[in-house]
Order: structure tokens, then sequence, then C-alpha cells
């Protein structure tokens, strides 16, 4: 089914605005259970937190309801403080239409793989919410030996002793607590769940898998500044910033985004 267009400027029909919003209230009534059901509370729990009744919790997560942006807030805040920010960005995005399901992409475009070339440091385009490779540029397979051999990048930080070599003892658990923090929470509605429990068969498969996935410390304190990194090849080291970023793509193509380390 072709998603419907956002801009009747650009030759589409926009879809009614009361189905949009219908659509978008059922995506995130799920998004919502999932992270209450991931922090252990009953509905009587959260809503005993937040002050509303045990009937308005339900309302929400049934999608009977619209909710406003401090109801979002107050919501996750509770639920689940390991990826506030994060979490509420993908919420946004879910009830503004730019999250969609995307097991099914075409590849990254001409002009995506050429901003990832241009990347002074190691750099890879991303499929949004179960982290496949859709292009890694020669930094990238440079620093990350083995990336493309597994094209997905959470199975290849979970799986392959070879990311150990690369981020060291330091770096190596963070990062790899980030990408299944993403993998758990901001692939709800983003990745079929036939595919999504798939990636979750295979990362689990990992020993540090159970501790990881049961950890409940902020992304912002376990995760460093500065990574550093150790080519496998030549045996260098290196300090680099990492970032991620969508804005670089057009609104209606927000399915890969971008991962880079930038060197210090």
């Amino acid at each position: 089914m072709t998603p419907p267009q956002d801009d009747a400027g650009h030759g589409g029909k926009r879809a009614p605005e009361k189905s949009l919003e219908l659509e978008s209230r059922y995506r995130l009534a799920r998004v919502m259970r999932h992270l209450r059901e991931r922090a252990g509370l009953t509905r009587a729990q959260l809503a005993a937190l937040l002050g509303n009744s045990d009937k308005s919790v339900e309302a929400l997560e049934r999608g009977d309801r619209g909710v406003k942006i401090e109801m979002l807030w107050k919501y996750f805040n509770t639920a689940e403080p390991v990826i506030v920010e994060p979490m509420l960005d993908h919420v946004i995005e879910v009830l503004t239409g730019r999250a969609r399901l995307m097991d099914d992409l075409p590849p990254p475009t001409a002009r995506e793989i050429a901003f990832c070339d241009r990347q002074p440091g190691p750099a890879m385009v991303i499929a949004q919410g179960s982290f496949d490779l859709g292009y890694c540029n020669e930094q990238g397979r440079e620093w990350l030996q083995g990336v493309g051999e597994y094209r997905n990048l959470i199975v290849w930080m979970m799986l392959d002793r070879r990311a150990k070599d690369v981020f060291g003892p330091q770096g190596w658990e963070p990062f790899a607590y980030l990408l299944l923090l993403a993998l758990e929470h901001l692939s709800i509605e983003l990745v079929g769940e036939d595919r999504r429990r798939a990636l979750i068969g295979a990362v689990s498969q990992a020993p540090e898998y159970k501790r990881l996935s049961t950890k409940r410390t902020p992304i912002d304190e376990v995760v460093p500044e500065i990574f550093t990194l150790r080519n496998p090849g030549t045996g260098e080291t290196a300090d680099f910033y990492f970032g991620s970023w969508r804005s670089f793509f057009p609104p209606r193509r927000p399915d890969w985004q971008q991962l880079v380390f930038w060197r210090v």
C-alpha cells in the first residue's frame, strides 16, 4: 500500500485528517503499552504515578482518546526513564506519520551514498529501527571490520568478536547497550514484528544479552561522549565522537539514517 502524500502540492491528494489521526493514535497506543510493560508496571501502578485513573491509562493504550504532548512526556518519563528523549522523539514521528514500517526498503539513493562517502570518518547508512546496513563508506569498512558481512549493526556488535576489538572494553558495552535499547524500543512500529523478533532472537544468543537488556541506566549516564576505536588492520587507535541524524533526508523519506564517527 502506497503511503498517502503529505503535501498536496507535490501531486498527491491529502489523506483525510481524521484517518491519519486515528491511525497514528492506534500506533502510538501500541508503543505506550509496550513501554509500560517493559518497565514492569501495571496500568493501575502507572495510573497512580501519573495521578490519573486506571480507565484513562486503559483508554490511552487502546487508542480511544487523543494525547497531549504534556501527557506523552509525563507518561514516558514515568514508565521508562532509561530512554526518555529518544522515545519521545520517536513518538512524535509516529504521531506526524514520519515513522512507518520499513521491512522492504528500496536501497539508499546515490545522493545518500555520496553523502556517506564524503564523511572523513567511519560512516554508514542504516535502516531506521532495524539497523540493517544500507551502505558503509571505506573508512567504516576499514575500522568496523566485519560489519558488512553481518549486514546488521546490532548483530555485528553482539555476535562478532571483532566488534570488541574495535571498541575495546570501555566502549563496547555502552555502545551495545545503546543499540539494544534502540532495537527493543525504538523499533516498535518501524519494523514488522516477525523481523523484530528475528533480530532480538539473533542478538539474544550473545552471552552479554540478558545483562545488557535488563539494565536500567539512563543513556546519557552510560554512553561516553568520546569513543576510542582501534583499527584492527593497522593497530592504530584514535578518539571519535559519535552521532546519528535523519534531518539530511527529505521529510517523505525518513527510512535511512546516517551513523558517523568523527575523529576528535
